[in-house]
């Protein structure tokens, strides 16, 4: 059977309400949630405020793809649902995703090491000025 989808979620917003601790969140954030994207296959992700809970949330919103986004457990389960159940839907995320992903900044490799490399120059300018005079 093929990867229909992948729910990434924080276990803190699905934990139960009446609990006075917070359940335990994922530590690898970045790189799980990229791969599925990067072959097409649509996410299903919970957002919430802080950096670990919005990492699927960032790639998305920068490819345009907000429909599998939720914001409440309810949400995210009715998404989830609807990935499993709707083909026409999952087929058209898979679609815009690839779209998406041929003309993002996401995987517009030279564009980013341009950027990588303009930040460490301003860097390092700042840190010893002049440093970097004739070198851009």
């Amino acid at each position: 059977m093929a990867l229909l989808f992948v729910a990434v979620h924080s276990l803190t917003q699905l934990g139960d309400p009446q609990m006075r601790k917070p359940v335990p969140e994922p530590q690898v954030v970045g790189m799980p949630q990229q791969t599925p994207v990067a072959s097409e296959v649509p996410v299903v992700t919970l957002a919430g405020r802080r950096h670990a809970e919005r990492t699927s949330y960032s790639i998305l919103a920068n490819l345009g793809i907000t429909d599998t986004v939720a914001t409440t457990g309810g949400e995210y389960v009715d998404v989830a649902v609807r990935l499993a159940t709707d083909r026409a839907f999952a087929s058209d995320l898979r679609a815009r995703i690839r779209a998406a992903l041929a003309h993002s900044v996401l995987t517009d490799m030279p564009r980013h090491a341009r950027n990588l490399e303009d930040a460490y120059l301003r860097a390092l300018d700042e840190r010893v000025p002049g440093a970097v005079d004739g070198l851009s």
